[in-house]
């Protein structure tokens, strides 16, 4: 993905995540490594690489909106669980989203191709095989 947007997104969320680490990793490294599936689409790229902005930094939706536009915000806001939402209530709100959906499920996947610990393989599984269920 080549365009100023993307640059721009990689450039926030760098900024933004700061020094969160994906194990012994920059976070980017997580970020980058969903967007990957996505280098085709610079909607879904874009999203990939913010989709935890608003739940893990202190950006606000208002700011992606002004930002990246109301799509992208749409559905990074979508990928962000709220804290009074449970977490398959929270999966289960991402399965009405398509593009949602897509991000989530390749964020799953990357997640549990880096070895988590037990309790969150099975929660990430469980996770999956909702969003891939009757999948369209």
């Amino acid at each position: 993905m080549n365009s100023g947007l993307a640059t721009k997104a990689i450039e926030l969320a760098t900024l933004r995540h700061g020094f969160q680490q994906y194990g012994f990793r920059p976070y980017t490294y997580h970020l980058l490594g969903v967007a990957e599936a996505f280098k085709r689409n610079e909607t879904l790229y874009i999203s990939a690489i913010l989709h935890d902005i608003i739940e893990d930094t202190d950006t606000l939706n208002e700011e992606l909106v002004k930002l990246f536009g109301a799509k992208i915000a749409d559905i990074v806001l979508c990928l962000t669980k709220r804290e009074d939402e449970g977490y398959f209530e929270y999966i289960n709100k991402i399965r009405a989203h398509p593009n949602a959906r897509k991000i989530k499920i390749e964020d799953l996947n990357f997640n549990l191709r880096h070895n988590p610990p037990k309790s969150l393989f099975d929660r990430y599984t469980k996770a999956l095989g909702l969003l891939t269920k009757n999948q369209t």
